[in-house]
């Protein structure tokens, strides 16, 4: 590991699993407290801390159970604010959806994608890491070689690839 890895690592451990405060990690690691909070900010964006939280009440869990029941499919539902606009709950969405594909990659893993504006958002909020031997494949062709607004499907597709520096399988 880098001598940057190993001080994310310590602060995270110190953090997370000693109940340091970021006041205390400051004067262990000889530096200032908004380095402490980077580290911290860096060691959940790079996969070294995974938060999970556990919803108290039944609201988004019932959502999925019912969705499972009636169409048979395994569903994540995300709860968002009330009031939230479009593009706060695509937000939202795609940091989720982004963490649990990650969490899903392992070496060897073979991953289908489509494209489009939400995967072109959840690819933006992958956490890379290597996962040898996997594969990222493109689910359908894309139609138009022109952009509508959202990156090209190749380059949503690769930028999945890249993040499990996975190998990559168009279908043009």
């Amino acid at each position: 590991m880098t001598r940057r890895e190993d001080a994310v690592y310590e602060a995270a451990l110190m953090y997370y699993l000693q109940d340091e405060t970021m006041e205390a990690i400051a004067r262990r690691m000889a530096v200032s407290r908004s380095t402490v909070s980077r580290l911290l900010a860096r060691a959940r964006e790079t996969g070294v801390v995974r938060i999970s939280l556990q919803q108290p009440g039944e609201s988004s869990r019932a959502v999925s159970r019912d969705f499972e029941r009636h169409f048979r499919v395994h569903a994540h539902v995300v709860p968002v604010r009330e009031g939230a606009t479009d593009v706060q709950r695509l937000e939202q969405v795609a940091v989720v959806a982004g963490r649990l594909v990650s969490g899903w990659m392992h070496p060897g893993t073979v991953l289908g994608i489509a494209w489009g504006t939400t995967l072109s958002a959840v690819t933006a909020h992958l956490t890379p890491h290597p996962c040898p031997g996997s594969a990222v494949v493109q689910l359908n062709g894309a139609a138009n070689p022109v952009t509508s607004g959202i990156p090209y499907a190749g380059s949503i597709i690769s930028a999945a690839a890249e993040a499990f520096d996975s190998s990559v399988h168009h279908f043009p």
